[in-house]
């Protein structure tokens, strides 16, 4: 499964960062998709996600599946070892307008049916919040190396 986030940075030129200091930024972004990957991922499974990230209300046709499947109708909050899979599993390539991020989970790799929540867009949901939050973890990451970089030039000039 791939998702790609482009978290929103203000206050910094992110077109001049890339020509200027294209690694950093492509540190920054691989930084932030870590992130994501051990902070708000595990948001996707607590007992509030559901309505956090509005995930599709589960039809009584696929509550009826899981339960002859399962023994009872598991949503994605008890999702156990599809958690254990996807927060062990994780591949980052940097991109120049953001990350993309490859995840496995074998329940994920499934088709969908008519009627059946779509579980990948319910685990790769980012709500307007978290993503101006991962927008400020790139900005202070990026600042700090900007900060870095003076104290270096200021420290060589004297």
């Amino acid at each position: 499964m791939k998702m790609t986030i482009s978290a929103k940075v203000t206050g910094i030129n992110m077109a001049d960062m890339a020509r200027r200091h294209p690694d950093q930024l492509a540190e920054a972004l691989v930084e932030m998709a870590e992130h994501w990957h051990q902070h708000y991922l595990p948001r996707h499974f607590e007992p509030n996600a559901a309505q956090r990230y509005r995930y599709e209300r589960r039809t009584i046709k696929y509550n009826r599946w899981k339960r002859r499947v399962r023994g009872e109708a598991i949503d994605l909050v008890n999702e156990k070892k599809m958690k254990n899979e996807l927060l062990s599993s994780i591949q980052i390539t940097p991109g120049k307008k953001g990350v993309t991020i490859k995840l496995h989970a074998r329940a994920l790799n499934f088709v969908g049916r008519a009627g059946y929540p779509d579980m990948k867009a319910e685990v790769t949901k980012i709500t307007k919040k978290e993503l101006a939050e991962l927008g400020r973890f790139v900005k202070e990451k990026l600042a700090d190396y900007i900060n870095r970089q003076n104290v270096n030039i200021n420290q060589s000039v004297a």
